[in-house]
C-alpha cells in the first residue's frame, strides 16, 4: 500500500468510526467497505469486521467481494468449515476465492491439498506473480510451511529480482528454519538492491552471530550504524554481544553502558547491566562487577543470574559471608540451577566446610550429571579426607568425560599409590608425564605429604 493509499484508508476509518460513534449508519460503496474490512482484518479487530459486514449487507446484499471478507472473518475465528460453505457460493475461478480456500484447507489440516492449490495459482499467474508469491508466503509462514514459502520466494525473485520484499521474506524463512548459511545469498541480493536497509544489516549481523562469525557480525552492525539516522540502544547491545564472543570485554562493557539510558524496559535494563557486570567479572575487576550486578538487581530483584554473579565476585574478593548470602538468594529464585550449587560447593570448599561442599556438589550433579569439573572436585574432597578409593571412583567418572583436566592423572596416580595399587599408579603417572614434564617430582612430593614423611 502506498503512503497516499494508507492516508486514504486511515481517513476512511476515522470517518466511519466517527459516524458509528454518533449512532449513524453511513452509506459506503462496495470498495470502501472492502477497504475497511481489509483494514480491520489486518488489525485483527474481528468484532468491528462483523459489525461492518452486517451493515454492508443491508446496503449491498450478497455482494461477492463482501461475502469473501465474511469468509475471511470466519477463518480468522478458526471456523474453516463455515468459511468453505460461503466460498462454495462464490465464483470459483476468482483468485482471491481460491487463495482463501487454500487457507481454509490449511486450517482443516489438509496441508498437501492447500500447497497444491497455491502452486497451481502461481503457475497459472502471469501478471504480478511476485506479488502473489508474497501474499501466499504470508499464509505459508503463518502455518509454518517455511520450505514451501522459500520455494515461492525463489519463484517470485525469478520474475522480479528487484522486489526487496521477496528477499526479506526469504531471510525470515531461513531464520525460522535456522538455516543461517542458506540465508546469506538472500541478504547479499537484498542489500545490493537497498544498501541502506538498516534492519537488514542488523538481521545479517544476527545471522553471522548465529554462525559463530563474530567479526563479520560486527562489520554488519557497523553498516547498520551508518544506515541508521542515529545508532540505537538495540544496536549497541548487539554489537556488545559480538564483542563478548571475541573476548573484547572492555569494549563490550562500554557499549552495554552506552545503551542503558535509551533502553525502555526494566527487563532490557536488567539484561544490559548483567552483561556489563559479566564483562567486569571476565576482566577480574570484581568490585566494579559487584556494582553492576547490584544495578541489575535494582531492575529485577529476583534475578537469579545476577545473584549468582554477585556470589562469584564476592567469593573472588574473599568476602565469603556476602558470597554465601548471594548464592542463597539465587537458589530462592532458581533452586534447580546446577551452576549455583557448583559455585556454592566451591565456596564451602574454600572455607574448609567439606561436608557442606560435598552436599552442594551432589546437588549440582543431581541437576546436571555430566560435569567433569564437578566430579573432579568431589574426587578431590574425598582425597583430602583420605578416602582414596571413593576419590578414584569420581576421578574415573570425570576422566570418562574429559581426561585432559589439569593434574587429573596425577591425582589418580597418587590415590592409586596410597591404596598400594602400584601398576595403576605407574599407568596414571605415565599419563601425567604427557600432560606435564615434572609430574614425577610432584608425584613423589605428594606421596611424601600423604604419608607424613
Amino acid at each position: 500500500m502506498s503512503r497516499k493509499q494508507d492516508r486514504y484508508v486511515k481517513e476512511l476509518v476515522r470517518r466511519y468510526e466517527s459516524e458509528r460513534a454518533s449512532g449513524r449508519l453511513p452509506y459506503l460503496d462496495t470498495e470502501e467497505f472492502e477497504q475497511l474490512a481489509d483494514h480491520y482484518l489486518y488489525e485483527n479487530e474481528l468484532g468491528k469486521v462483523d459489525d461492518l459486514l452486517r451493515h454492508a449487507a443491508t446496503i449491498h446484499p450478497l455482494e461477492p467481494s463482501l461475502e469473501l471478507r465474511r469468509a475471511e472473518w470466519l477463518l480468522a475465528q478458526g471456523r474453516p468449515d463455515e468459511t468453505l460453505a460461503i466460498l462454495d457460493k462464490l465464483p470459483q475461478g476468482d483468485e482471491d476465492v481460491r487463495i482463501v480456500r487454500g487457507s481454509a484447507w490449511f486450517a482443516q489440516g489438509h496441508r498437501r491439498r492447500a500447497i497444491k492449490r497455491f502452486r497451481e495459482l502461481v503457475d497459472e499467474t502471469r501478471d504480478d506473480r511476485d506479488l502473489l508469491c508474497l501474499d501466499l508466503g504470508d499464509i505459508l509462514m503463518y502455518y509454518g510451511e517455511f520450505e514451501e514459502c522459500l520455494r515461492l520466494m525463489d519463484q517470485g525473485i525469478a520474475v522480479n529480482p528487484s522486489n526487496t520484499e521477496l528477499y526479506e521474506m526469504a531471510t525470515e524463512c531461513c531464520e525460522k528454519l535456522e538455516a543461517w548459511e542458506r540465508s546469506l545469498p538472500y541478504y547479499d541480493r537484498l542489500l545490493d538492491e537497498d544498501p541502506y536497509d538498516s534492519a537488514a544489516w542488523m538481521r545479517l549481523g544476527g545471522t553471522y552471530y548465529n554462525l559463530g562469525r563474530f567479526e563479520e557480525s560486527l562489520k554488519a552492525y557497523d553498516f547498520a550504524s551508518v544506515a541508521l539516522p542515529k545508532p540505537t540502544a538495540e544496536l549497541f547491545v548487539l554489537q556488545a554481544h559480538s564483542l563478548v564472543q571475541l573476548r573484547r570485554y572492555r569494549q563490550a562493557q562500554e557499549l552495554y553502558e552506552k545503551a542503558l539510558p535509551d533502553l525502555t524496559s526494566d527487563l532490557d535494563r536488567n539484561d544490559a547491566c548483567g552483561c556489563a557486570a559479566e564483562c567486569f567479572e571476565k576482566l577480574q575487576e570484581y568490585d566494579k562487577a559487584v556494582e553492576w550486578y547490584r544495578q541489575a538487581l535494582a531492575y529485577d530483584p529476583a534475578d537469579a543470574q545476577a545473584f549468582l554473579g554477585l556470589g562469584v565476585c564476592y567469593m573472588e574478593l574473599q568476602r565469603y559471608d556476602q558470597s554465601l548470602a548471594a548464592f542463597e538468594e539465587a537458589l530462592k529464585s532458581a533452586p534447580d540451577n546446577y551452576e549455583t550449587w557448583l559455585y556454592l560447593g566451591d565456596l564451602y570448599a574454600r572455607t574448609e566446610r567439606y561436608g557442606q561442599a560435598l552436599s552442594a556438589y551432589q546437588c549440582s550433579l543431581d541437576q546436571a550429571p555430566l560435569q567433569p569439573e564437578v566430579l573432579y572436585a568431589v574426587g578431590n574432597l574425598y582425597f583430602q579426607q583420605r578416602d582414596y578409593r571413593t576419590a578414584l571412583v569420581y576421578y574415573a567418572k570425570s576422566a570418562n568425560l574429559d581426561e585432559n583436566q589439569t593434574n587429573l592423572p596425577l591425582m589418580q596416580a597418587v590415590a592409586s599409590a596410597m591404596l598400594g595399587q602400584r601398576n595403576e599408579a605407574e599407568y596414571y603417572l605415565k599419563k601425567a608425564l604427557v600432560q606435564q614434564p615434572d609430574a614425577r617430582r610432584l608425584y613423589k612430593q605428594m606421596l611424601a605429604e600423604e604419608r607424613g614423611e
